[in-house]
């Protein structure tokens, strides 16, 4: 072999190591963030231990919880000349664009509750544990492309909460949720939701709750897709029924 030869095959050599060590290309995060979201929802809770008023009125319990809460939601995203392309659904959107986002969250949870009041029984509080699932159904389009992908992550979800009990069926409540055990695909996923609210009691078995939430989600994706970060905040309401 002479020298010519082996420069080349060195080369090559060179030029395949090199390619074996290259990182992934820097991709812009798709940002999402509606503030009109309206965040409705469905739960069923049953008090393990014995309570002596209605269901429907909080009170010091062990209880199990099972939910379920959709919410909507779009945004635009300017990307300027010189920014990193977004990677979404095997689709590369290139700069400089503006890209319309769409997306439907839906969120479902199995919990076991405890609630602890204090004194007269008008101020509680909650801690909350088990697992959630959320579903993120999001569209990415501009005036050329358009890509969509449904995602899931399944985790362990922990939470706290407070209670005022302004009289007998009628309380304000606060609650913080969130888990991050789960994974898209390998990436790696955090989901929480922060949700004030007032809820009314109606007969023995039926609630009726509104409020406001602020619900995130955040996916740091593998390989060459960009990560993925939602913020859905706006309205709530919610039908609950307790035995």
């Amino acid at each position: 072999m002479n020298l010519s030869n082996i420069g080349v095959l060195g080369a090559l050599v060179g030029l395949t190591l090199a390619g074996c060590g290259t990182t992934a290309i820097p991709t812009t995060t798709i940002d999402i963030s509606d503030r009109g979201a309206f965040q409705r929802s469905l739960r069923v809770g049953w008090n393990i231990s014995k309570v002596p008023g209605a269901p429907s009125d909080p009170q010091s319990s062990h209880g199990i919880e099972i939910g379920a809460m959709r919410t909507s939601g779009d945004d635009t995203q300017d990307l300027a000349t010189g920014q990193s392309p977004v990677i979404f659904g095997g689709t590369t959107f290139n700069p400089a664009q503006t890209l319309r986002h769409e997306t439907d969250l839906t969120y479902y949870d199995v919990t076991y509750r405890f609630r602890r009041f204090f004194g007269d029984g008008s101020f509680g509080i909650e801690a909350l544990a088990g697992l959630a699932q959320a579903i993120l159904d999001l569209t990415v389009s501009s005036a050329t492309q358009r890509a969509s992908e449904s995602l899931s992550t399944t985790g362990f979800q922990l939470g706290v909460g407070g209670i005022w009990r302004l009289r007998p069926g009628t309380s304000l409540h606060a609650r913080y949720k969130g888990f991050g055990l789960g994974d898209w695909n390998d990436d790696v996923t955090t989901v929480s939701s922060t949700e004030i609210s007032l809820a009314q009691a109606v007969g023995r078995n039926v609630v009726v709750r509104g409020g406001y939430a602020y619900t995130k989600v955040y996916s740091e994706r593998v390989d060459f897709f960009s990560d993925i970060k939602v913020k859905l905040s706006g309205p709530t309401l919610r039908l609950e029924l307790q035995f």
